[in-house]
This record gives structure tokens, sequence and C-alpha cells, in this order.
């Protein structure tokens, strides 16, 4: 079955600290500092209680990629090569910022990612890390 791949807790506790909006989701983070652990909740649950600190929206990594290309000007390019997928960011006027070839962050031996998924969550983790 296809579906949408939903952000790592990493990626979308970065993406609240930078502005990504809490509702209009309807998967959240919880994260449990005692045991260090996060779970995934449902909207109705989260809505039903007031909004703690403890949770972070959990968008799909299209939806986080929509945002930073919408509100933040950043356009995310993922090329498929022999050796695998790699990442283009780019401004929306076209203006290119870097890619994950020069920065070297492929996991396989010819510098790229096996997984086209694995190589956007990288893109939007570096996106929300360095440029947001």
């Amino acid at each position: 079955m296809i579906h949408d791949e939903i952000v790592t807790y990493e990626v979308a506790k970065l993406a609240k600290e930078k502005g990504f909006p809490q509702d209009d989701v309807d998967l959240f983070y919880e994260w449990d500092g005692l045991r260090n652990t996060h779970s995934i909740c449902n909207y109705n649950w989260y809505r039903e209680s007031p909004y703690p600190q403890n949770f972070s929206a959990a968008p799909t990594q299209s939806l986080l990629q929509r945002w930073l290309r919408e509100e933040k000007n950043i356009h995310i390019e993922i090329i498929a090569t022999a050796s695998g997928y790699y990442w283009c960011i780019s401004k929306t006027n076209g203006t290119s910022i870097t890619d994950s070839d020069v920065l070297n962050r492929g996991t396989n031996e010819g510098g790229c990612f096996d997984i086209f998924e694995e190589c956007l969550e990288d893109c939007e983790k570096y996106a929300l890390e360095k440029l947001v």
C-alpha cells in the first residue's frame, strides 16, 4: 500500500521550532522526557486537551516540503541517478543554494541515498537546521 511518509520526530520538532503551524495536521508526536521516548497521537485526542509543550505536529514529508516552498521560499528537488537519489535546494526564484552531492550527505557508496523518502527527509532536516 502506498502512503505518505510522516516526518521523523526529530524533523517534526525542528519544524515546530521554525514555525510550522501546529493545527490542520491529523497526527502529533508526544514526547515523554522521563523515558526519552516519543509516540504518535491522533488529532482527536490532542484537541480534547489543552495544548501541552511536549507535542509536535507530525506532518507528512510532502506537506512539510510544500510549507518550506510556500512559506519559506525554499524549493526542494530530488534527483535520481545511477547511484541513487540526491537532493538540491534552491530559492523559489531559482537561485541555487546547495545540494547533498556537494555536502557528501548520501548514505551509500556512491554518495547518494538508496531510498527517495530518506533523501527527502535528509533535505528537509538540512533546510530546517541551516536555512530557516
